[in-house]
């Protein structure tokens, strides 16, 4: 489908006031069907093969703030809710950063995944080590792992406790057939419990970010969100 915005072109002009002069000028930049495209290629598991589908940016969930200006300010949230929704959601905050300067990097992934590209065995023998994931701004990490590992517990525990400290945010979503975290079988443990009752929010995407819901981990275990 050729992009009605641009053309097909992948760029749309705009009108920018030049700051000296004060003067308003044309200038070009990479259109919304571009962005999404490079987003869908950078992360296929995002959306799939759905390349040319993304939520406008405007109607990104208002609950889900990501400034990556002021890292130290941004929330820990856990996301529950339709999974499409969230992953559009998703793609279009990393759409709407995708070409910030300096760069804003965002990492979406599944739980294994986690486990198997950084949890990193040290040539000295040491503990195995998790200090790369600290180098994206934001990571949005899925509990939705059908696959038993022994380590994945620990390795989850660990990296939100890492970027927790470090005042780097992270995002748990439970995926729509796992109600409360306790049913994150594999992901589950108290260090991980221990880490969402004190600093996260709980989020529930209902479909229309003005009439979701937001509400402190210490306030929604009380009912069952966080165990059973």
């Amino acid at each position: 489908m050729i992009c009605s915005i641009c053309g097909g072109s992948g760029y749309q002009g705009v009108v920018v006031t030049q700051p000296v002069f004060h003067i308003k000028i044309m200038r070009s930049q990479p259109c919304l069907c571009l962005t999404s495209k490079l987003v869908s290629e950078e992360c296929p598991s995002l959306l799939g093969d759905c390349h040319e589908e993304y939520m406008p940016l405007e109607r990104i969930d208002k609950q889900l703030v990501f400034d990556p200006t002021n890292l130290l300010e941004n929330q820990n949230y856990m996301v529950r809710g339709n999974d499409w929704l969230f992953r559009q959601n998703v793609k279009s905050i990393m759409m709407r950063h995708r070409f910030d300067d300096p760069v804003t990097s965002i990492l979406f992934c599944s739980s294994i995944s986690v486990l198997r590209d950084f949890y990193v065995e040290q040539k000295d023998g040491s503990s195995a080590s998790l200090a790369d994931t600290n180098k994206f701004h934001l990571m949005v990490i899925c509990l939705d792992t059908m696959e038993k590992n022994d380590q994945l517990k620990t390795c989850i525990a660990e990296v939100v406790y890492i970027r927790m400290r470090s005042r780097r945010p992270t995002w748990l979503y439970l995926p729509t057939f796992r109600k409360v975290l306790s049913d994150c079988t594999y992901e589950y443990s108290e260090e991980l419990m221990n880490c969402v009752k004190a600093s996260y929010q709980i989020i529930e995407i209902v479909g229309d970010g003005n009439k979701s819901s937001k509400r402190s981990a210490s306030q929604d275990s009380a009912a069952g969100f966080v165990t059973k």
